[in-house]
């Protein structure tokens, strides 16, 4: 049996992160967009924590609730506008138990989170209270 589409055009995207979030969400969209128009790409997947900086300082501030926070919406909203398989890096969660956690996100053509994936072992640091 032959699959339908035994190739899969994937792209790794990589980008430039600042302080304010909404611009890093729009940025990430924007190469996500790329990718799918010049690439043809199927899949996407964007590095690690792409919509905030990378450094513990930033994580409650730019903490979301996964699947309602506004960055997994947009991610949502660009794989099913494309009909892309998603892997969106990570992101800072902040977790029920109040916890904060450096997840990744795995959305289907359909725009539907089928995947996360908590980062177990983290470098060195240590966020009081946190971890």
């Amino acid at each position: 049996i032959t699959p339908p589409n035994p190739v899969l055009r994937l792209s790794l995207a990589q980008l430039k992160v600042g302080i304010n979030k909404p611009i890093n969400i729009k940025n990430a969209i924007a190469l996500i967009e790329k990718c799918v128009k010049e690439d043809k790409a199927e899949m996407v997947v964007l590095p690690e924590c792409f919509n905030s900086p990378y450094g513990t300082g930033f994580f409650s501030e730019y903490s979301e609730i996964i699947p309602d926070g506004n960055t997994c919406q947009e991610m949502a909203a660009v794989s099913k506008n494309h009909k892309i398989w998603l892997v969106a890096g990570s992101i800072p969660e902040k977790g029920s138990d109040g916890k904060l956690y450096n997840t990744s996100v795995v959305y289907n053509p359909e725009g539907e989170v089928v995947g996360t994936y908590r980062k177990v072992h983290l470098f060195d640091i240590d966020i009081p209270g946190k971890f």
